[in-house]
């Protein structure tokens, strides 16, 4: 404004800014490129807002159709401008994403930046995709547009500590699409009281059988080749609890054996089941799930929302208890010596 140059920086719009103590500065980019604090152009068609504090500290405002950032810009001994940028937070009980709408179905999406920083979507990442049509309600994590640059690989992460900061990665989806844990032979698919009800699997389970990983490799003694032999008298058939009771008569009827009778069966030869992988019980404590209240609130904005809150009172889900298994592909082998007269 006093040289009649064009500026071609925020740095120079601050400078110009302090020299006369001016307290707002306001503008709108276009495609003539106009640099940030850290050197980069800012896109074309963002509305950039200063606000002079004391001719030392700055407050800059950059905001776009996709979102907003925020600087805090102090001169420094030198003359130039240290800064935090930061992205503007959204404090909401409900945040609703509208991306499109084609009258009919609805396309909802979550958008990073890629390392590129580019504007441009084919170098941004799709975090999530919703869509809603008549039919389904779709959510997709991670990519799936052709528009957007998908996740290679997707970690979770969770921490035992509710009142922690970090956390540990837990399970993670590949490159590839293979589910494996983060950590090798550490984490397990369900507990004792919390089983899944079926597992699917084209080609069976594999387990690990390399003599390097094994020790005390030895034949099974006279007692065990007489508990392995009194077990094949205790196969039987049964059905399931649970079955009977949401079929009834319709409950299938499975064979195998009770896990008290392998018990027993140990204990009658002088021998501790439990010492043997044959075997297992899992003890589950009691659990609890909150419970929940709602209230209305005045919002900062004078209307009225319903929210929900934490009443303090828990209700009782799953009784403390213990539950007894055994690992059928080593109790078949068990009885396949006594068989074999091994």
């Amino acid at each position: 404004p006093v040289l009649g140059t064009v500026f071609t920086s925020l740095s120079e719009i601050l400078a110009y800014m302090r020299s006369v103590s001016q307290k707002w500065f306001c503008l709108h980019t276009t495609t003539t490129p106009i640099k940030d604090l850290s050197g980069n152009d800012i896109p074309a068609d963002n509305y950039v807002f200063i606000k002079n504090a004391n001719n030392q500290t700055f407050y800059i405002t950059q905001e776009s159709a996709e979102g907003g950032i925020k600087y805090k810009a102090v001169t420094t001994d030198s003359g130039e401008y240290g800064f935090q940028r930061q992205r503007e937070a959204i404090w909401s009980n409900v945040i609703t994403i509208a991306q499109k709408s084609d009258g009919e179905d609805q396309f909802n999406r979550i958008i990073a930046a890629s390392k590129s920083g580019s504007g441009k979507n084919q170098d941004k990442i799709l975090v999530v995709d919703q869509q809603a049509s008549e039919g389904n309600n779709t959510l997709v994590i991670g990519g799936g547009s052709s528009v957007f640059r998908s996740a290679t690989v997707i970690d979770f992460a969770t921490n035992q500590d509710a009142n922690a900061t970090g956390g540990e990665k837990r399970w993670r989806i590949d490159s590839s699409g293979n589910l494996r844990p983060y950590t090798d032979n550490t984490y397990s698919i369900g507990y004792a009281s919390w089983r899944p009800a079926q597992v699917y699997s084209a080609t069976g389970s594999i387990s690990t059988s390399d003599r390097t990983h094994k020790q005390d490799e030895t034949i099974l003694s006279d007692a065990e080749k007489r508990v392995a032999r009194k077990l094949l008298g205790y196969i039987c058939r049964f059905r399931f609890r649970d079955a009977v009771s949401s079929k009834g008569n319709a409950a299938r009827w499975h064979v195998g054996v009770i896990a008290q009778d392998v018990q027993k069966v140990f204990s009658e030869e002088g021998l501790d089941a439990f010492d043997y992988g044959i075997l297992c019980r899992d003890e589950y404590p009691a659990e609890y799930e909150v419970v929940y209240g709602t209230r209305m609130e005045l919002g900062p904005d004078g209307l009225l929302t319903m929210e929900e809150y934490d009443t303090g009172e828990r209700k009782l889900v799953r009784e403390a208890g213990e539950i007894m298994s055994v690992r059928n592909d080593e109790l078949h082998y068990f009885m396949l010596a006594s068989l074999s007269g091994q």
